[in-house]
């Protein structure tokens, strides 16, 4: 769950883009540290250039022998240290001896010449006036070019994690309608027809929440239209449908009336059940519900169809939760369910079993056969009034495609839910899910 969790978020749009902001800072920020690496790279050379032509200015200044007067004036004005080492004797203008690692690793044997050191944060300058003489000029510190571009670099860094977090927070904002719209998307294709995007920018993404509420719109239009000419047409063939029955009452018997009048039974009971469904969907069911013992009323429901194979199985009938539901609606759903199993499983098939599972939040009733099973293609249309899986629409299958569509429609109006998994050749199974409150 959670590598899936991850993966999906690796494969955001919003996912996407943060990593690109990021490597952008991040590109950024090297060129930036590479560019400063380099300039003070240079800026370092031009100041040991500048302090060897000083280094030589301040000890002609105090002079040979050195005058420690005039090096304790010049150590004052430039908060430095002054070492002077000889054989007759050395001194410091702080009085302190030099270090034994500097005064070890600044001896240069060439006359002359000054090298440069660190030690524990301070920064030696040696000048070898002679093969004997050696002045140090100790700055505590470091100089300060350097201090100075130490903390530009951090307050480059500093600036750049507050771009980046800034950048993270308007790219949340600039992709957050993408949630509402991905949610609505899923609630239309689900049925919710009346779903509508709340649209609050401007921008693309406004656009395409505009779009989609337009589209949502039209859909809800075209199909109340196409309920409403179904519902309309099945009330005017009633009319006529009686008149051919009076009719067909008045001819003389044979083979004719006998399948005449099949025909008419048959138009008879689609006008009925699409007028029936047609008033379920229009939200005017009216539920009389009472609590209700669930294994007794599966029992009442299912006993017409017992005697049909490949028979009927009702497991653990001693646990039956008591419901609060309307019996007669729930008696439909539970022949339709179970009357299409008998219908598409083999005469040879185990017997369809019924299972009932009570639950803390909901109760679930599961019929199981081991028919012919339905094909990904048409499992996701199976609740879809008319659609049928079996195209051939014989006497011999019958229907019209509305039982599961009406299944789903009493379901819903009981708060529950209906669904079904299958295989082709294995089998389907149909779980009806009631909740408790």
């Amino acid at each position: 769950m959670m590598v899936n969790r991850i993966r999906r978020a690796f494969h955001s749009i919003h996912a996407r883009l943060l990593l690109v902001i990021i490597a952008s800072g991040l590109g950024i920020l090297i060129l930036i540290l590479v560019a400063q690496s380099a300039r003070r790279v240079i800026a370092t050379d031009a100041f040991r250039s500048s302090v060897g032509q000083y280094v030589r200015y301040l000890v002609n200044d105090m002079g040979y022998p050195p005058d420690f007067d005039r090096a304790v004036e010049i150590a004052g004005n430039n908060g430095m240290i002054i070492y002077y080492l000889s054989p007759e004797g050395g001194w410091s203008t702080s009085g302190q001896a030099l270090s034994p690692y500097v005064a070890q690793n600044s001896n240069w044997p060439m006359t002359g010449s000054i090298r440069t050191g660190k030690y524990r944060g301070h920064t030696y300058f040696t000048y070898q006036a002679d093969s004997d003489h050696r002045f140090v000029f100790e700055m505590v510190g470091g100089p300060p070019e350097d201090r100075r571009l130490a903390w530009l670099d951090l307050s480059l860094v500093f600036c750049l994690a507050l771009l980046l977090t800034g950048a993270l927070f308007w790219g949340r904002r600039i992709m957050a309608p993408l949630h509402p719209l991905s949610q609505g998307v899923r609630l239309v294709g689900a049925g919710h027809l009346d779903h509508r995007v709340h649209v609050h920018c401007n921008d693309e993404l406004g656009e395409l929440a505009s779009a989609f509420n337009w589209m949502a719109e039209r859909l809800q239009h075209l199909i109340r239209s196409k309920d409403q000419m179904l519902l309309d047409v099945s009330h005017e063939l009633r009319s006529p449908l009686t008149r051919m029955r009076v009719a067909l009452e008045m001819s003389p018997n044979g083979p004719l009336k006998e399948s005449l009048d099949e025909d008419i039974r048959e138009m008879d009971r689609m006008v009925m059940t699409i007028l029936a469904n047609a008033r379920m969907q229009s939200g005017n069911l009216d539920l009389n519900r009472r609590m209700v013992d669930l294994v007794p009323l599966i029992r009442e429901a299912i006993r017409p169809m017992e005697d049909q194979p490949p028979g009927i199985s009702l497991l653990n009938e001693q646990e039956s939760p008591e419901i609060f539901l309307d019996p007669e609606k729930v008696k439909i759903v539970i022949r339709n369910v179970v009357g299409n199993a008998i219908k598409y499983s083999h005469a040879t098939s185990r017997s369809v079993s019924i299972q009932v599972h009570p639950g803390q939040e909901s109760d679930a009733v599961e019929i199981r056969d081991e028919g012919v099973g339905i094909s990904d293609r048409d499992l996701p249309f199976v609740f879809e009034p008319f659609y049928r899986v079996d195209r051939s629409r014989s006497r011999e299958t019958g229907g019209f495609g509305l039982g599961l569509s009406l299944c789903k429609t009493i379901m819903e109006a009981h708060g529950g839910s209906i669904s079904i998994q299958s295989t082709v050749g294995k089998g389907s199974t149909v779980r009806l899910q009631f909740p408790r409150k």
